[in-house]
């Protein structure tokens, strides 16, 4: 089950517990994005624009869902993400069609080697896609937030490159961490 989270590029913050945990208990089939579009004035968010992080696996979650929507995965009929947000897997599909990307790896992954990633990067640059790339000397697989390594500051620039993608201004947005623990 992905982890919950929502911020906002305008005003960070964690969803309130009492969300999360309705989220967790009331449906574990229930896509994560569904429920975000199906309680955004709760949320206080416009979803207009929203992106999907993950890692590791989480990433594969967020690029699947970036390329083939949530209906292919039993979800609702939603719009795609404006921008997904991948940090080091081996996720290689995609389609004609891809949201702006933003992906991190660290240089000595040994799980998603930066090559596999730099081939997936290539792919959706050849398509006109926009996309940002950044490989962190030193790290290997799972550097989370980069904090006191050379991947530090990569989550504040991967919100900005969401901000540049949202094609709406003045919306209150949402996104979804997707990490690979519970």
């Amino acid at each position: 089950m992905p982890s919950l989270s929502h911020i906002g590029p305008e005003r960070p913050r964690l969803c309130r517990p009492s969300l999360k945990r309705d989220f967790l208990h009331q449906n574990r089939d229930h896509p994560a994005v569904s429920f975000i579009f199906s309680h955004a004035a709760t949320l206080d968010i416009d979803t207009r624009g929203y992106s999907l992080w993950g890692s590791s696996a989480g990433a594969r979650i967020a690029a699947r869902i970036g390329s083939h929507g949530l209906q292919r995965f039993g979800g609702e009929n939603h719009p795609k993400p404006s921008t997904v947000v991948m940090a080091y897997t081996g996720h290689s599909d995609h389609t004609s069609t891809e949201p702006a990307t933003f992906v991190v790896v660290g240089e000595d992954d040994g799980i998603a080697p930066p090559a596999t990633m730099e081939r997936r990067v290539a792919a959706l640059r050849s398509i006109g896609t926009h996309v940002e790339y950044r490989k962190f000397p030193g790290l290997t697989h799972g550097f989370g937030a980069g904090t006191g390594t050379h991947a530090a500051g990569w989550i504040a620039e991967a919100t900005s490159f969401w901000g540049k993608n949202i094609p709406y201004s003045g919306s209150k947005v949402g996104w979804l961490l997707a990490s690979d623990s519970a």
